[in-house]
């Protein structure tokens, strides 16, 4: 993506976790990242979601202010629950990404991870093996889909 076109738009990245890590902070989560944790927050999510729907109305909220947002043309949505994933194709007609990572093994600990494969993705897999890979492939994915709409 060229400067001239980064300076006038901008791409949003959201998970429907996010809310949900705020969340787990106020009741000591510390962040980490391992089995233990990637658990709890999976199982906060769910509860949440079955409790009042909190995580995908946050991300419904995201969703609406984007599509305000006149200098924002690409809101990446980051969703690991195949139910999830087909609900925001369906509400926000967005379009399903797997990216997965080689050298990592699958998680299988969690009901968030466990199930990731589980879903028909528009576009399959996306091997990034470095976060400069992936960013290199969003700006490409981003430039090849630029038709004058925004997209989710």
């Amino acid at each position: 993506m060229n400067d001239r076109f980064k300076r006038f738009h901008t791409v949003w990245n959201y998970s429907s976790v996010s809310k949900v890590k705020h969340i787990a902070e106020e009741i000591g989560w510390q962040g980490g990242k391992n089995e233990i944790d990637r658990k709890f927050l999976s199982d906060l999510k769910l509860l949440t979601s079955k409790y009042c729907d909190m995580p995908f109305s946050d991300m419904k909220e995201k969703v609406d202010s984007f599509l305000k947002d006149e200098n924002c043309i690409f809101l990446f949505l980051h969703i690991r629950e195949p139910s999830e994933i087909r609900r925001a194709v369906k509400e926000f007609h967005a379009k399903s990404i797997l990216v997965v990572r080689d050298n990592v093994p699958p998680i299988k600990s969690n009901e968030a991870d466990k199930n990731v494969f589980d879903c028909n993705y528009d576009i399959y897999v996306i091997n990034n093996g470095t976060i400069e890979e992936l960013r290199e492939y969003a700006k490409k994915f981003i430039e090849e889909e630029i038709g004058g709409n925004k997209f989710v």
